[in-house]
């Protein structure tokens, strides 16, 4: 089940409540009609070990995740999920995501926005840009895996090598060329234990890898590369 991390921000648009972030206070629950939007983050800069990442929407700030650590994301497990007004003609809306330094609490890098769809769910990774954290967002589009398979994404947030596949021992699992900055599809694939390979697209050569990992029955993950300095870094979040 995505995972539930109560915040509160009010997201207005024409006066009204927009979004809210559940959270741990006694907030008030809007009158309006509602709908959840999922969240997911992963912090694929290496140059800073743990980042903070704070939300604002009309100047109203909340910071969601506190020290989130290098190849990690946040929540762990699951999505983040946000409380979205689903009245006629809301469809989408703009919140800054800001990222900070863990310690000092300065900004990293410059402000930027990124969107919340009622009943939609989203992936924003953290990903180096010339030497600079920067974000992008990627819609998660997948149904529930039918029995006996399990949903795999792969992520290639590795600035090291222009396309990289994913693949499996066997070639059962088989993801190619995925460029720099992009992501599969969610694909099908049986349930089981893998041992799954990076692969330089162009060379072919094996460049890190995830041995012995379990893809159980009705799951949906998410696999991503990155770096740390000049050699590569893996992650793994299962979504549901």
């Amino acid at each position: 089940m995505p995972t539930s991390v109560r915040i509160a921000l009010p997201f207005l648009l024409a006066g009204a409540s927009l979004l809210s972030l559940a959270a741990c206070d006694q907030t008030p629950e809007p009158t309006v009609p509602r709908e959840r939007s999922f969240l997911s983050v992963i912090h694929a800069y290496d140059e800073l070990n743990a980042i903070d990442v704070e939300l604002e929407s009309f100047s109203v700030k909340k910071t969601v995740a506190d020290g989130l650590t290098f190849s990690n994301t946040w929540p762990a497990e699951g999505y983040a999920s946000l409380l979205s007004e689903a009245g006629a003609g809301i469809q989408d809306t703009g919140v800054i995501i800001r990222l900070k330094d863990w310690r000092s609490k300065d900004a990293v890098s410059p402000d930027r926005v990124i969107s919340i769809v009622p009943g939609r769910k989203s992936t924003v990774g953290i990903i180096d840009s010339m030497g600079v954290p920067d974000v992008i967002q990627i819609v998660d589009d997948y149904d529930t895996p039918a029995p006996g398979r399990a949903n795999l994404r792969f992520m290639n947030l590795c600035h090291l090598y222009p396309a990289v596949n994913l693949v499996s021992q066997n070639d059962s699992i088989s993801i190619e060329r995925i460029n720099y900055l992009l992501a599969s599809k969610f694909l099908s694939f049986p349930a089981g234990t893998y041992d799954l390979y990076f692969r330089h697209s162009f060379t072919g050569r094996n460049v890190d890898s995830i041995m012995n990992i379990r893809l159980d029955a009705r799951k949906t993950y998410n696999v991503f590369l990155t770096q740390d300095g000049t050699r590569p870094e893996h992650g793994i979040t299962e979504f549901e």
